[in-house]
């Protein structure tokens, strides 16, 4: 993971979660939160200020419309409905995200592969500064035979009573003999991106996501099936979203990413 946008970007996470979620209704999280908050504002405004040096050290100018940008995100969020406003907020989080570990992947090999990999690093990171009640669930694994549970189900963590939690599973694969007639191949199992749930005391699940994310990466391909597994995990067609940065949109449906004003379309 880039350290430059978990210090860039967790701050922003945990503050959108606790706009569009509220706080959590266990105190000692409440405690955790209010104390992990203004570190991270902290590490946010730091990176923003070696971004603005670096970029006056370049010689680069801001916009002569970047001002007008930013009134007219104002004034969209002052006479958006409820709705419309966290869609505004979510984009913003799901942008910023993406943009930073487009430019800031996580090192290794395998360029696209490593930018998918930093996002799940800063939204994992988030979620554990949390105690695990961020809005913003990375790559959850899902059992998808629906003999078993007649609905899709995710893998989390348990507590010592067998019940699930908020926090992902720590070794989902070796969850597999939970799923019933498991065939490899036959998409059984599935991990998603990214889930955004409404309730973030509970774990996701059916009537806790508000959406289901897929994060594409310049020209990555769609997967019709995967598409498909991800709108019955999602419980309807409006609630599943593509993230496309870079590349040529597969479809018209997709939301690019505008990253010099993240909470604004291309």
């Amino acid at each position: 993971m880039s350290k430059t946008c978990q210090d860039k970007c967790v701050g922003q996470i945990i503050a959108a979660t606790i706009t569009l979620n509220g706080m959590p209704s266990n105190v000692e999280d409440q405690k955790t939160i209010q104390q992990a908050l203004p570190k991270a504002i902290e590490k946010a405004q730091k990176v923003a200020k070696e971004e603005v040096a670096r970029k006056q050290n370049d010689g680069t100018q801001a916009s002569p419309n970047d001002a007008q940008k930013e009134r007219q995100l104002e004034e969209k969020l002052d006479t958006a409905s409820s709705e419309e406003r966290a869609e505004i907020i979510d984009n913003g989080v799901m942008c910023a995200v993406s943009c930073c570990c487009n430019h800031n992947p996580a090192k290794g090999v395998g360029d696209q592969n490593l930018k998918q990999q930093c996002v799940d690093g800063v939204l994992k990171e988030a979620d554990k500064a949390m105690s695990y009640k961020s809005r913003y669930k990375s790559e959850i694994w899902w059992n998808m035979n629906k003999d078993t549970t007649g609905i899709p189900t995710p893998f989390m963590h348990r507590d010592c009573n067998g019940l699930d939690t908020t926090e992902p599973s720590h070794f989902p694969v070796g969850r597999i003999k939970e799923i019933e007639n498991f065939t490899p191949g036959q998409g059984h199992l599935r991990r998603t991106d990214i889930v955004m749930v409404s309730d973030s005391n509970l774990p996701p699940g059916e009537g806790n996501i508000d959406k289901v994310i897929e994060m594409k990466f310049g020209n990555d391909l769609r997967d019709k099936m995967q598409d498909k597994a991800y709108v019955q995990i999602a419980e309807d067609e409006d609630n599943y979203q593509v993230y496309r940065l870079g590349g040529k949109p597969q479809d018209k449906d997709e939301f690019q990413c505008n990253c010099k004003h993240l909470m604004l379309p291309v």
